[in-house]
């Protein structure tokens, strides 16, 4: 995207340090980097290595009373001192030039409250003078924009009444109420399905290139970084190893652990497959019903088909992946290949049928089947 001279955010020998009852914890050391407008930066590393901390350090999350920051630590957005500036001025930044999603949008929202009078709340905190009218149709509009239709009815129902995809855009649209400069996202798609990850990193994607706002997307995903980012800082125990442009560092990385994320981001290649290796599963037509209701007399009044005619055949040696989202039926298939569940087909394992063989031979395939 296109940028200019001035860095926008700026970050020089961060030092952060949390006073506990019986230790004080390093959690950051000497982290300097700068992001521009419009700019995607990645912070890339593995749990507890820095990378929230030093996000969050930025608009001053933790806790004064017992975060230390380091004597010749810096942090300039756009020329305002982060680490030496009064409550107030960190109040207008917070939320107005600088927005911010989390990992667990449950977590952030009130599940008593309708999600009309949340994003209402959130314009009113910013813009107290708005008239009501304007507030529900700014709502209106901030929902459409990440994709929410029906938004007169979808104002009026409460959290536990959306899926964990809609919440996330939910949470996005607030952090966007007031148009930031900059936008922190913290993990923002770890809690979803696969296939809702792509559609949000997508949405902030293109919302970004509307709105020409820079983003620090936090992730322990180097291949979502390649993706996503232009820049990249790989973090490793509270530090930089390595940082550059994404596609420099993925062409030529330095660091031995930068390393070992690039080998261990699967590359969508398969090994081949022995042709004469023996099937070890082989499913037909395997359908998992629940019975959801009774009639008084226990008979089956209604039903819940989870499972519906898979086949699946699986050879020695070889790794099959199956894909979906919440409630598509893939624990419950995969229980039903364990025999876990009750099922109609045919499940053969090593040429056995597991609907037909007795009890004794089953306890002997329990040491020859493992669930994780």
């Amino acid at each position: 995207m296109t940028t200019n001279n001035t860095p926008l955010l700026t970050i020089d020998n961060l030092d952060v340090k949390f006073r506990l009852d019986r230790e004080t914890v390093h959690a950051v050391r000497g982290v300097s980097f700068s992001l521009n407008k419009g700019e995607t930066l990645a912070l890339v590393g593995e749990s507890g290595s820095g990378k929230s901390v030093t996000a969050m350090s930025i608009v001053r999350l933790h806790p004064d009373n017992m975060t230390e920051y380091g004597a010749d630590s810096k942090i300039a957005f756009e020329g305002v001192s982060m680490l030496d500036a009064p409550p107030e001025t960190l109040r207008q930044l917070r939320g107005n030039r600088i927005g911010m999603i989390f990992q667990e949008p449950m977590t952030s929202l009130n599940p008593f409250m309708r999600i009309g009078e949340q994003l209402g709340e959130a314009i009113a905190a910013h813009h107290p003078k708005t008239p009501a009218e304007q507030i529900r149709a700014r709502c209106k509009t901030l929902l459409e924009r990440v994709g929410i239709n029906e938004t007169e009815r979808r104002l009026k129902q409460y959290p536990h009444e959306f899926s964990g995809g809609q919440l996330q855009r939910i949470m996005i649209a607030m952090a966007l109420i007031n148009e930031p400069d900059l936008l922190i996202a913290d993990e923002p798609t770890t809690a979803l399905d696969v296939t809702i990850q792509a559609e949000i990193l997508d949405l902030l994607h293109d919302l970004q290139r509307q709105m020409g706002m820079a983003i620090i997307f936090i992730t322990h995903d180097l291949g979502l970084a390649e993706h996503y980012a232009e820049n990249v800082c790989v973090m490793r125990h509270g530090q930089i190893v390595e940082k550059g442009g994404i596609k420099q560092v993925f062409a030529d990385p330095q660091h031995e652990y930068t390393v070992e994320l690039i080998n261990a981001t699967p590359k969508g290649l398969k090994e081949p497959q022995p042709a004469d290796a023996p099937v070890l599963i082989d499913a037909k037509n395997v359908h998992v019903e629940f019975i959801v209701e009774r009639s008084f007399f226990g008979k089956p009044r209604k039903t819940f088909h989870a499972v519906k005619g898979i086949d699946l055949t699986l050879h020695q040696g070889q790794t099959i992946g199956i894909v979906g989202e919440s409630g598509s039926g893939k624990s419950t298939f995969g229980k039903a290949l364990m025999h876990m569940l009750p099922y109609r087909g045919d499940i053969h394992f090593e040429g056995q049928d597991l609907a037909k063989i007795n009890e004794k031979t089953r306890q002997k395939l329990k040491a020859d089947m493992q669930i994780v």
